[in-house]
């Protein structure tokens, strides 16, 4: 009779899952020969980093590849039918600690599940930690330069003023010297009709929009909400003399053409390339390091930009962007450029596309300074694509 239990308790121990302790339900057997609940070992494997390896012997395994057991499933079948159970005991996890489980199939995987809600909980208020300290900061930046047009507004103001007052001053003195004088009105006028051409030049009330005049809402807009991406050229549209890196990251013009096959989607003669992936919706963002070169430019461009022969480098031949040629600072707009002037010359720059709107922003990406900013493009609901238009290494924006 003793020797009848022994058995069964072997026949129950070799029934039973390693990690959940109970009678197995649904058992898969490793490469190793070790056998395991299939959602047990699934869990366990989501838990631990790595190549995947047997809980039980530690040894580690080509690949995730699980081979059901039927015949060992229909023995724990059979012992569970039979009534048999298993004590709660402690086991060895595959991190290598001791995890206590209540001797249930169940409440063991339950313990895994609450570790994974535990992890993804902290991921979330991480992540919610970071965006709220990003718009401190863009608020910091916005008030500073709210600030900075607030006096620029009460100088300009004091100046008006000033000048103001001395005309009355002046005009005081004419008045004064018509009473000392005696001369009759139409004399007076004609003898001082200079001085009263200029008081008509005097300024109407200055109606002053602050968001107009800096676009600080539609900057703060995009740059808050932008989404950074990872951005690769396309060899497919490059122009034959530039020379891309292998991981599609930067480009540089060279001396003579490379032997690339002639397609309906390369650019000749211009030096442009587009990037692989193109955008119709969202507010995608990325950066582009120009360094400390002289000549570059970079935008963005429409799928059904020109390709061959003369291209116009403006919105009306669908491309929006700034550069840099020389001293001469420039955003590319239509019919001439606009030039502008940096508080400091840049050296990557951030270009920011909100596609709903119709707007291009260019920040200094060093000291987040706007560049230039295109209001009310027109893309017609259609692909725009990252066009750098000269030589300059390209960096993607992590978010």
């Amino acid at each position: 009779m003793a020797g009848g239990s022994e058995a069964a308790a072997e026949l129950q121990e070799e029934a039973t899952c390693a990690i959940c302790l109970d009678l197995f339900r649904s058992p898969v057997m490793l490469d190793c020969g070790h056998n395991f609940c299939q959602a047990c070992i699934g869990l366990c494997w989501a838990r631990s980093a790595g190549a995947p390896s047997c809980p039980q012997c530690r040894q580690a395994l080509p690949s995730r590849s699980l081979r059901p057991n039927r015949q060992l499933g229909n023995i724990a079948a059979g012992l569970r039918r039979l009534g048999q159970t298993v004590e709660p005991r402690q086991v060895r996890g595959s991190q290598g600690g001791l995890w206590s489980t209540p001797g249930t199939h169940f409440e063991g995987l339950f313990l895994l599940i609450k570790d994974k809600v535990k992890a993804e909980r902290q991921k979330i208020a991480s992540e919610f930690k970071q965006l709220h300290q990003c718009l401190e900061e863009q608020e910091c930046l916005l008030m500073a330069r709210l600030g900075e047009l607030e006096r620029q507004i009460e100088t300009r103001v004091k100046e008006k003023a000033d000048k103001l007052s001395k005309r009355i001053f002046h005009l005081d003195g004419l008045i004064r010297e018509k009473e000392e004088s005696q001369l009759s009105g139409c004399e007076f006028l004609l003898q001082n009709k200079d001085e009263f051409l200029t008081c008509q030049g005097c300024p109407q009330n200055v109606h002053i929009s602050v968001f107009q005049k800096t676009g600080l809402y539609p900057q703060c807009f995009d740059l808050t909400f932008s989404s950074a991406v990872n951005v690769t050229l396309d060899p497919d549209t490059a122009q034959s003399r530039l020379i891309l890196s292998e991981d599609g990251k930067s480009v540089m013009q060279g001396a003579t053409q490379q032997h690339r096959p002639d397609s309906t989607k390369r650019f000749d003669p211009w030096p442009c390339v587009l990037g692989c992936e193109g955008f119709d919706s969202g507010r995608p963002c990325w950066e582009v390091e120009v360094g400390s070169g002289s000549c570059w430019a970079v935008g963005v461009a429409l799928e059904s930009v020109r390709r061959k022969g003369p291209i116009d480098m403006n919105p009306v031949g669908g491309i929006w962007a700034v550069g840099q040629y020389k001293e001469k600072f420039q955003a590319l707009t239509s019919p001439t450029p606009t030039p502008f002037l940096p508080s400091m010359v840049p050296r990557r720059v951030r270009v920011c596309l909100n596609h709903a709107e119709g707007r291009v922003t260019f920040v200094n990406a060093d000291n987040e300074a706007t560049i230039f900013t295109f209001l009310q493009a027109t893309f017609s609901g259609k692909r725009i694509y990252p066009c750098p238009l000269d030589s300059c290494p390209l960096a993607s924006l992590l978010p």
